[in-house]
């Protein structure tokens, strides 16, 4: 059974140095498509204005500071409400044509409603140590059948217990983040400084998870 692609709605799931490269993208591709997307519902200056905002109270976070953080954690939910009214309207303009929602910079639902198997093992391809504090970047093979990833950070080589789909606390006392994410690359931030750290990841869809990989171990600034 098919349904017609959209706009997914993955974006609001990226971190947010993600969401600045990403919100910038749109922003870029839908100027360049002037012709197509005419008269948008949120101005293109105010996207930017937005986009914008995330990023110097992003940047004004990183020094530290509540205020600084509760700054950036509400222009995020500012970020988030105005690129969902934009994609409601690129949703309006493509009438399920995946093509022009590509051509606004965001990505297109896949057509298929249920893939038919879990999906297969995680290839690492590269786990970096981000020149940022407690950063690290990842990227890995696409898996076949993967709607999306999930990252486990530990502290220790243990391998993570995923029980029924939940990662219990009792069981994964050495876990430090979990981040579920659409894409196959993605940094992930606030982990211990100067610490090694063990990634473990696991592909996954509507069906279920695919078995997680051995743990990888990474050294943080």
């Amino acid at each position: 059974m098919n349904r017609k692609p959209r706009v997914s709605r993955a974006f609001k799931r990226l971190t947010i140095p993600q969401k600045i490269v990403f919100g910038q993208d749109v922003i870029n591709e839908t100027t360049a498509n002037a012709a197509t997307f005419t008269n948008p519902t949120v101005p293109i200056a105010a996207l930017q204005k937005v986009n914008d905002n995330l990023k110097t109270t992003a940047a004004a976070a990183i020094k530290g500071g509540t205020s600084a953080t509760a700054n950036m954690y509400a222009a995020e939910k500012v970020w988030d409400d105005t690129f969902e009214e934009h994609a409601v309207y690129v949703d309006g303009i493509a009438q399920g044509d995946a093509t022009i929602i590509g051509q606004s910079g965001f990505d297109a639902t896949v057509t298929e409603t249920t893939p038919g198997t879990i999906p297969g093992d995680v290839s690492i391809k590269n786990i970096n140590t981000n020149k940022t504090g407690g950063s690290i970047y990842i990227d890995v093979h696409p898996v076949t059948g993967a709607s999306g990833y999930i990252y486990i950070v530990s502290s220790d080589a243990t391998p993570p217990v995923i029980t029924n789909g939940q990662i219990l606390a009792a069981a994964n006392t050495k876990v430090l983040s979990f981040v579920i994410n659409t894409h196959h690359t993605l940094d992930i931030n606030n982990l211990p400084a100067k610490s090694t750290v063990y990634i473990t990841i696991a592909a996954f869809n509507n069906i279920g998870f695919g078995n997680l990989s051995a743990p990888v171990a990474v050294g943080t600034l």
